[in-house]
């Protein structure tokens, strides 16, 4: 972790307020938890659930999980978000599907952005699908919908979440047996997770393939293998925007997508690819 992002994560903790009647003293564990990190002991994190301020929104922020301290929320971290705005200014189908949702980095802002719009957020981690249902909870978000499943056409999957320090690096999580380039080496906490088809999500919000605007997703390298449980979520061809860990994780993406008929294939930076 570097000392910019160790200084970033500071900043975001000066607006700590307590959950549950708690108080958290957010320079006091900044400053130990950056200590920690500087030395290679640990990851940044919180010891109990927080609620933060960030880009004009209030997030929830899960005790002992590093993902908020990955990215900078309500930014353009990348390529993605700039695209998906454009997306659905372009658009008119009312659905955003946000696959891999973490914390909610996407689907809450754009949810913020666009109360005339219905967004779906899935994660399957259940602590961070909780924080993204109250993090809806403290803004307002009618217009969007947290589904806490895995995708896979299983009934069940088990998660293998990197840790250090009894901290969950939740941003390197994968399906137990397929883990990331960056979680091989580490410990890893075990978690088994219900899981369910896209196909099934849209049968059971009871939205139309026709209504999708467009799809994100960022599995860890599971992109291919989810989306295929989508052949009839996808039917309509909406853009689908996703993250490929090299060369063969985007011809396996791109491969299962040109199945449903997407011909049009374009990078957006060296990580995260459009399909139409």
């Amino acid at each position: 972790m570097s000392a910019t992002a160790s200084a970033l994560y500071l900043d975001l903790l000066a607006s700590a307020e307590g959950v549950d009647g708690k108080t958290e003293m957010a320079s006091a564990i900044a400053r130990a938890a950056v200590s920690r990190v500087m030395h290679g002991r640990g990851a940044l994190h919180v010891r109990r659930p927080v609620v933060l301020q960030a880009a004009g929104l209030r997030w929830y922020v899960p005790a002992r999980d590093n993902s908020f301290a990955s990215t900078k929320p309500g930014h353009d971290n990348n390529s993605v978000m700039p695209e998906l705005r454009r997306l659905l200014r372009a658009r008119p189908q009312p659905a955003c599907i946000d696959i891999g949702a973490n914390l909610g980095f996407v689907s809450v802002p754009l949810a913020h952005e666009h109360p005339d719009r219905c967004f779906v957020a899935i994660e399957p981690v259940p602590w961070l699908a909780d924080a993204i249902e109250r993090t809806a909870q403290l803004n307002h978000l009618g217009n969007l919908t947290v589904v806490a499943r895995a995708l896979a056409n299983t009934d069940s999957i088990e998660l293998a979440i990197p840790t250090v320090g009894g901290v969950h690096l939740t941003t390197l999580s994968s399906a137990a047996g397929q883990a990331s380039p960056e979680a091989k080496g580490r410990t890893l906490s075990r978690c088994a997770v219900r899981a369910i088809t896209l196909d099934a999500v849209l049968r059971e919000l009871a939205l139309d393939p026709r209504d999708v605007s467009c799809v994100k997703i960022d599995v860890e390298g599971l992109e291919p293998e989810v989306l295929a449980t989508g052949a009839t979520a996808l039917s309509a061809r909406p853009p689908v925007l996703f993250e490929a860990l090299g060369a063969e994780g985007r011809e396996r993406t791109e491969h299962v997508l040109r199945g449903f008929g997407y011909t049009k294939f374009r990078a957006l930076d060296a990580q995260n690819f459009a399909a139409e």
